[in-house]
């Protein structure tokens, strides 16, 4: 069963949807994308009004004396602070990311954003850009058992995810290469991340990729046991 999303653009009508084909931070199925000036000053508001002029993205060579360079900071500060309070204000069920201007909320439950959305960030509704949500129940389910959503069952259906970190053994780290090599079609895995795990630096960056059969797993973590954090499996929905 598809999910309605037509309340969203009552909201705005402008509002883009996109389908979450992965957890994100292997809990939240559900996204919102603001773009908000000067929302990076949100995180350093110690109370709703102390906002420190050096991170509200206003600049005072663009204006002509001090009284109106910090008029602008006040209303900057006065239009962040619905977001601030909602920020201030969140709980545990809800996270926030913001980079610069961009604001991502995510959420187990999309009835939880709209009314996030409907009240406390009411506001900011021209601002909403993005509502990212599972396509169908049926893409809720497949999440929900910590898998891939694909429209297509690929070759290699399991991702495996390399955790990062320094491994000294050179013997170890080659023996992998090889192990990887000779097992040819079984793996999809980019000559650049391949470069990474054989390359001189004894830090190996996080990463991912592709098997055929997880049974193959086994044997990477025979030969580097710490390597792998986990595997995901890819499946149709």
């Amino acid at each position: 069963m598809k999910m309605d999303i037509s309340l969203w653009h009552k909201i705005t009508p402008h509002v883009s949807v996109s389908h979450t084909m992965r957890r994100f931070y292997r809990r939240y199925d559900h996204k919102l994308t603001y773009f908000i000036s000067g929302a990076s000053a949100v995180p350093r508001f110690n109370e709703l009004y102390d906002l420190s002029v050096y991170y509200t993205g206003l600049r005072r060579s663009d204006y002509k004396d001090e009284s109106q360079y910090y008029q602008a900071v006040h209303q900057r500060g006065l239009y962040l602070a619905p977001l601030a309070r909602a920020y201030q204000q969140r709980g545990t069920d809800t996270r926030y990311r913001i980079e610069r201007n961009t604001v991502s909320i995510f959420a187990s439950s999309l009835d939880q954003l709209y009314n996030l959305a409907k009240t406390d960030l009411s506001s900011y509704a021209t601002n909403l850009r993005t509502v990212t949500t599972p396509a169908s129940t049926e893409d809720q389910q497949v999440l929900e058992q910590d898998c891939i959503v694909v429209r297509s069952l690929p070759a290699h259906a399991y991702r495996v995810y390399i955790r990062d970190g320094f491994y000294r053994n050179s013997n170890e780290r080659q023996a992998l290469v090889d192990y990887l090599v000779n097992i040819g079609d079984q793996v999809r895995i980019s000559k650049n991340y391949l470069d990474e795990i054989r390359g001189p630096s004894k830090y190996i960056r996080a990463g991912y990729f592709h098997v055929a059969d997880p049974r193959l797993v086994d044997m990477i973590s025979l030969i580097m046991p710490r390597l792998v954090q986990r595997v995901q499996q890819l499946v149709v929905a």
